[in-house]
């Protein structure tokens, strides 16, 4: 509705004469308002007055705005004026720029008030805005609490919106406003922050995004109302409100140590508000990412409060990942963590994760040998994972993806000693993350964060763990030895040790058979007692072998695995000497055929009969050849009879070398 008008008669006298009466002679034609007030009205034709009517008290704290959007450089120059209900002016403002304001006025009677508004030159005729809102009463304001985000919009010129909600002295408050671009149009946020008094406390505005009160410690307990609008009054559009208190419970998500969840920026400008307990002397990790969806995404941004609303850590970036790392809590209490967007000008999903990496039971236990699958089933995940480490230890970790159409995870891997103190770590955007050779540099209790390197994937992924110079962990061998095994698990790590004297040659062999095309690549790895590599191969085929001479004498260990961590399948394996001193491992291997996993085969036989019967060469190893163990040399029908029977006959094995 418009509110009631005067056209004056065009002369200056009558027109100044019109202004000083205007209060008394509109009271009988009115249009009356009231606190919370936004609306439009119209200068039309030029010199018009428009007088809007309402109740006020004495005390009242009252704002009125009054404002015009300037179209191709034309636009009125607003004025207004109020009048207390005796008739007496007791404000005004006057502009020739976009908005006219009677601001923080304290109303010193009770009654009907007036407001006149019109254009200052009385020469333009134009649509305008007009607001009224009183900052220190009730029933006016949309009331919300701590934890409050929400939208609402500008409809009006000049529009004030106004919110109200209760805190305490002491408390520490955050409030945040933005619209989003659209077209190059968009509001210039204004917030303002008055007392149960009246008295403005705070406010922020800006002409880009996003207006800010950060950080802010209430002076006194009661009812605070909050008024949010446009700066120049000159914009419509929706807005988005954030308000949060980050040094009091009971308005935020409880999370702890372990925490991996995701959640979504539902509205402009939302702050999403989460706790948790945490000791001095903690350190932590915090991530928040958004996967790019068609060249969309938000910009993180974190924010790290103490229990006294004490910022303590941040950090905020424009592309995927936010990221507080490594940092040592000061104090013991509850902190308040806030996840936002940077400018509160866009909503999506979004995933959080929170670790401890010098404390325990918020992690999965392993142990050396570990071989296992998980996965990053949120955005910013971060899975850890503990194991029980001694000074000296030489260990392996890896972690791999196996590509699915050309979409994986970017593998991430973090080692922590018990300080908390970053050790090692790895990441890549190929299929597998390593630490490799990594000699522990004390005793106690590690923690690994598995995660993605920017938090933007979710997929499975395997994970291993070997130490190569720990000893009783991997099962032992010996020469001679032919098995198979089977690398199940993406980055599986198997591993087995034995016995090597200073000087052997050592053949050890891994293949795989072709299944429809498809194999994995094998990788021999082979370590000294020290943890010293000594020889490693990969390769693309279906089979790899590895030839070395050892240099020193004690307990070797050999890893076998996938070269690229993603390929699961079973595999053959063996381990030879080929020119041992004394027994090899397994008597009736006559003709000393080292490294044939067929060690005994009718070949033996055949070498055997023609050594005794037909004066062929001799037995390459005589203990070998002793073939029932009777330690009777030189080797005699008992020892024949003996080889026949286990070939033939089902009889007992030879027996082991001693």
């Amino acid at each position: 509705m418009y509110p009631t008008t005067i056209i004056p008669k065009p002369t200056l006298v009558i027109a100044l004469l019109l202004i000083v009466v205007a209060p008394s002679v509109l009271a009988y034609d009115t249009t009356s308002i009231s606190y919370g007030y936004s609306g439009a009205g119209a200068i039309s034709p030029a010199g018009e007055y428009d007088v809007y009517y309402f109740d006020g008290e004495i005390g009242d704290v009252v704002l009125i705005r009054m404002s015009d959007t300037e179209d191709n450089g034309v636009y009125i120059d607003p004025r207004i004026e109020l009048y207390d209900p005796s008739g007496s002016l007791i404000a005004s403002d006057s502009t020739s720029s976009f908005q006219a304001q009677v601001l923080d006025v304290q109303l010193e009677s009770t009654g009907t008030f007036k407001i006149v508004a019109s254009d200052w030159g009385d020469n333009d005729t134009r649509a305008y805005g007009l607001s009224l809102q009183c900052v220190n009463t009730t029933g006016y304001a949309e009331l919300i609490s701590y934890g409050y985000n929400g939208e609402s919009s500008i409809a009006f010129l000049s529009e004030m919106d106004a919110y109200q909600f209760d805190g305490t002295a002491g408390d520490v408050i955050l409030i945040r406003m933005s619209d989003t671009e659209d077209n190059g149009v968009y509001i210039d946020p204004r917030i303002e922050l008055y007392d149960h008094n009246g008295v403005l406390v705070a406010s922020h505005q800006t002409s880009t995004f996003q207006a800010r009160i950060v950080d802010f410690t209430l002076p006194s307990t009661g009812t605070y109302t909050l008024i949010a609008s446009d700066i120049n009054g000159e914009d419509v559009r929706a807005y988005g409100l954030g308000l949060q208190c980050v040094n009091t419970t009971g308005y935020a998500e409880l999370i702890s140590y372990g925490y991996n969840g995701e959640s979504s920026i539902a509205f402009l400008s939302e702050m999403d508000a989460y706790q948790f307990d945490g000791t001095a002397g903690d350190v932590i990790l915090i991530r928040m990412s958004d996967t790019e969806d068609n060249g969309v995404y938000i910009d993180p941004r974190i924010e790290l409060y103490d229990h006294n609303g004490v910022l303590v850590a941040s950090h905020q970036t424009s592309t995927f990942q936010a990221r507080i790392v490594d940092f040592t809590l000061p104090s013991t209490g509850t902190y308040t963590l806030i996840a936002s967007d940077i400018n509160g000008e866009d909503v999506r999903a979004y995933g959080l994760g929170l670790q401890c990496v010098n404390t325990t039971g918020y992690a999965e236990l392993i142990s050396y040998g570990y071989n296992g699958e998980s996965s990053i089933a949120f955005l910013s995940e971060m899975d850890a994972y503990q194991f029980e480490g001694t000074a000296g230890d030489v260990i392996l970790i890896r972690m791999s993806d196996t590509e699915d159409n050309g979409v994986y995870i970017d593998p991430q891997i973090e080692l922590y000693d018990h300080n908390g103190v970053l050790v090692a770590s790895h990441w890549t955007s190929t299929f597998q993350a390593r630490i490799v050779d990594f000699t522990l540099p004390s005793t106690g209790t590690y923690t690994l964060i598995a995660s993605d390197i920017n938090g933007e994937d979710v997929r499975a992924y395997g994970l291993g763990l070997q130490c190569v110079n720990c000893f009783g962990i991997l099962p032992t061998i010996r020469y001679s030895t032919c098995d198979t095994g089977r690398v199940a698990l993406l980055s599986e790590m198997d591993g087995f040790q034995f016995v090597g004297s200073a000087g052997d040659s050592v053949i050890i062999r891994m293949s795989d058979g072709y299944g429809n095309g498809v194999y994995i690549d094998p990788r021999i790895e082979l370590f000294d007692p020290d943890g010293e590599r000594l020889a490693d191969t990969a390769t693309t085929g279906a089979e790899g072998s590895l030839e070395v001479k050892i240099d020193g004498s004690g307990l070797h260990t050999v890893i076998m695995s996938d070269f690229g961590g993603d390929d699961s399948r079973a595999y053959d394996f063996s381990l030879c000497n080929p020119d041992p001193e004394g027994c090899y491992g397994i008597r009736g291997n006559v003709n000393g055929s080292r490294c044939d996993c067929n060690i005994i085969d009718i070949s033996d036989l055949v070498f055997l009969i023609d050594y005794m019967f037909q004066n062929g060469p001799e037995p390459p190893n005589w203990d070998e050849a002793d073939i029932n163990g009777s330690g009777t040399l030189p080797i005699d029908i008992s020892d024949l009879v003996y080889l026949i029977d286990y070939m033939f006959s089902g009889g007992p094995p030879p027996p082991d070398c001693p």
